[in-house]
């Protein structure tokens, strides 16, 4: 069995997988350039080509494993799927309806293992889909690069939002508006921004599709980090981290996701409602020091448990858990072999093993 690591981009952010899981493998990257549905699929198909049946594919990019196995399937090709972290949302379109089918069945097979960032969103993912399956627990990886080196001045009145995925764009306006006093430093992608510029007020600096630098320099430069989320799904846990490096306090949404980060000693998890978040920051801009103590928490958690190795490990114990189910199935299916042919020898009927009786008919098997 041979090993093979796909990457839906060039990132070279990831490359401490395989250099420390362990075993020989071989990275596959994604092309960039094109729409991304049709890279990830450029990324499948050579992935199918260099692989043979019975090897393994690890997904970097839970959608991409999905498709793996679906690709898998219409072609008859024979691989097991790792794939690292579902990202599965609950929005309630017709889209979301079909890419749920699509996971669904992969994540049924019993050639495909998943693994989730959160252990409450592994049930809540069983219960969306009404499945019944175990997933490995694995956390995101928290790096030390995430802490901005450079100086910046901090507004002690002030607000950091920003980020691309799960964003509730619409609430965190709302309270915006509803806090004059306080200034809102919010960076979100360009599409978003054309929606909802008719909607800022004077007290929010909002900025769009900047560079990875200006973005810490704003996150940093604010007093507080706010996230709220519209989605039970892994969400804003970069941003996350990023501001736990900053030891800047934490308000988000309380999720199956964030659950499993946010405590009450490790930052502020509460429900979607404007008055409550007014009241929340404005009590937090006047504690900075309580709440710094939690996002040192917060800082000295994600370095105990999001670490490289501990990420590595968990994709180990899904290999390995893999091959342990594949012996099996080979035990069993020897077992179930000698006692039917050990039935047709006592009935004098002889028997032929499958395989062999396919190279008769003249049918080949497939990779």
């Amino acid at each position: 069995m041979r090993y093979f690591l796909l990457f839906d981009n060039n990132n070279r952010s990831n490359g401490f997988i395989a250099s420390k899981l362990g075993v020989p493998v071989t990275e596959v990257r994604s092309p960039e350039r094109g729409r991304k549905i049709f890279c990830w699929l450029k990324g499948v198909v050579e992935v199918l080509k260099v692989s043979c049946g019975g090897d393994t594919i690890i997904c970097w990019y839970d959608f991409q494993a999905v498709m793996c196995w679906w690709m898998c399937r219409l072609l008859l090709r024979r691989r097991n799927i790792i794939c690292i972290n579902v990202l599965l949302k609950d929005k309630p379109s017709l889209r979301n309806k079909l890419v749920s089918y699509l996971y669904r069945a992969a994540l049924a097979s019993n050639n495909f293992k998943a693994s989730v960032t959160s252990g409450e969103y592994g049930e809540w993912l069983n219960r969306k889909l009404g499945i019944n399956v175990k997933y490995t627990l694995i956390h995101d990886v928290y790096h030390d690069s995430y802490e901005y080196r450079q100086k910046v001045n901090v507004n002690p009145m002030s607000v950091f939002c920003g980020g691309s995925n799960g964003r509730d764009w619409d609430f965190i306006i709302g309270v915006a508006h509803a806090m004059p006093d306080v200034k809102f430093n919010i960076v979100m992608p360009y599409n978003i921004y054309l929606k909802h510029c008719s909607k800022f007020s004077a007290n929010m600096n909002v900025r769009y599709d900047i560079s990875y630098d200006e973005f810490m320099k704003e996150l940093c430069s604010s007093a507080l980090v706010c996230l709220p989320l519209d989605t039970e799904a892994p969400a804003g846990l970069i941003v996350m981290f990023q501001a736990a490096a900053n030891l800047k306090p934490i308000i988000t949404t309380k999720t199956v996701t964030t659950s499993e980060y946010i405590s009450d000693e490790r930052g502020i998890a509460i429900k979607n409602d404007k008055d409550l978040w007014v009241n929340v920051i404005r009590s937090c801009l006047n504690d900075n020091l309580g709440v710094i103590h939690k996002a040192a928490n917060l800082k000295e958690y994600l370095t105990e448990v999001c670490s490289e190795e501990l990420f590595v490990k968990g994709i180990m114990s899904m290999l390995k858990e893999k091959e342990d189910m594949v012996s099996k199935l080979k035990s069993l299916a020897g077992t179930l072999y000698g006692a039917l042919y050990g039935l047709k020898r006592g009935r004098n009927v002889s028997i032929t093993p499958p395989h062999q009786g396919a190279r008769r008919k003249g049918k080949r098997g497939f990779g």
